[in-house]
């Protein structure tokens, strides 16, 4: 099983810190966000994985080859960001052969068990799989009464849609967690735009009848490092003994 690691962003929330460094080379505690998740998936059985870059490319191609443990194959987004959509359409050459693929955003720091959704996955057929919990959120997935995904509500824009076409309500918001387990049957299924959201993507394919399933983690730890107050919470993580450094 194969795994892609999203590092392509500028990092805009997370200035000054990321001004000169990749957010993939943020540190928390002794280790950067980039061995965190490397070493994650690794726990959780996965070794063959890429990483996408963008901004500041050459630092973390430079910090890779400083690590050889780090064993990492580079896709490269050069005229400019895909998306995540896009980025995973970019990466197929890399991971239409692997059955399913793991998408995972590199600031994301997590204990959640990988192999519980995985199995989850597998046993469902699922097109997609996203991982979730419970939070509030500023742009939450809809899930119904039985756990389907049914929508998706951007608050910010005050843009709520809900495509499932049989649910069962009431309706309630989860958090997406910053990783997807995804069957590679969805290459065939993606637009012909290099540039495109992936949140899109899905919503098209379940108003279709594809399978886009979400598993549920709330006991699991979970932190993203997407802005500075983020990062300061992660630091504290760590020091109050939640983050294994």
């Amino acid at each position: 099983m194969k795994a892609l690691i999203l590092a392509a962003g500028l990092g805009t929330r997370l200035r000054p810190l990321t001004e000169k460094n990749p957010k993939a080379l943020i540190k928390v505690g002794s280790l950067t966000l980039l061995e965190r998740a490397v070493f994650y998936l690794q726990k959780n059985g996965i070794e063959d994985m890429a990483i996408n870059v963008h901004y500041l490319a050459p630092q973390i191609v430079g910090f890779i080859a400083k690590n050889p443990q780090l064993n990492i194959k580079f896709i490269f987004e050069e005229k400019e960001i895909l998306e995540t959509g896009g980025a995973i359409k970019n990466a197929e050459s890399f991971l239409k052969d692997s059955e399913p693929f793991v998408v995972f955003n590199v600031d994301v720091l997590t204990n959640a068990n990988l192999n519980l959704a995985l199995a989850f996955h597998k046993k469902n057929q699922a097109l997609a799989t996203l991982l979730v919990n419970n939070r509030n959120t500023a742009r939450p997935f809809l899930v119904d009464a039985s756990g389907n995904l049914a929508g998706h509500f951007d608050k910010k824009n005050n843009l709520k849609r809900i495509v499932l076409k049989k649910y069962q309500t009431p309706l309630r918001e989860v958090g997406f967690m910053g990783i997807h387990i995804i069957s590679p049957k969805i290459f065939e299924l993606m637009p012909e735009d290099n540039c495109f959201s992936v949140v899109d993507l899905y919503l098209g394919l379940l108003a279709k009848g594809y399978l886009i399933n979400v598993f549920e983690f709330n006991k699991a730890y979970w932190q993203d490092v997407g802005t500075v107050e983020r990062w300061q919470q992660a630091e504290n993580d760590l020091k109050n003994g939640l983050i294994l450094n």
